[in-house]
């Protein structure tokens, strides 16, 4: 969604560190870790808050061996943007972590933290 909408993001935060340390997410991270410019954030509050993105894909060699279907079949992920309202208010609270926005699996909820900067 954000590269055919021309909304740059990138990774950060424990993502960015093990792909930097191993080339993979660590084995304790449960999540995924972006950051995109403040500008780009209000883009996806303003524009694309609450909606749902599709992803078709095809299975891999490995997925088919992992037993998730047959390699080439078209698959379909559906995730849910979900940004926090109080995205824009940049004071600090007292270390509490507040997302300002996430992509969330709808299937799994599984998420990806978004970090306005």
């Amino acid at each position: 969604m954000t590269s055919s909408r021309s909304l740059t993001t990138w990774l950060a935060h424990g993502t960015l560190l093990g792909w930097y340390w191993n080339g993979a997410i660590m084995p304790w991270d449960y999540d995924l870790d972006v950051q995109v410019s403040n500008s780009t954030l209000g883009t996806m509050a303003a524009s694309y808050n609450g909606t749902t993105f599709d992803y078709v894909y095809t299975l891999s060699d490995q997925e088919e061996k992992e037993g998730l279907g047959k390699q080439g079949e078209l698959h379909v992920k559906r995730y849910l943007l979900d940004v926090n309202p109080y995205w824009a208010q940049r004071t600090r609270l007292e270390g509490l972590n507040v997302i300002d926005a996430r992509w969330i699996d709808m299937e799994n909820g599984m998420y990806v933290d978004i970090t306005g900067l």
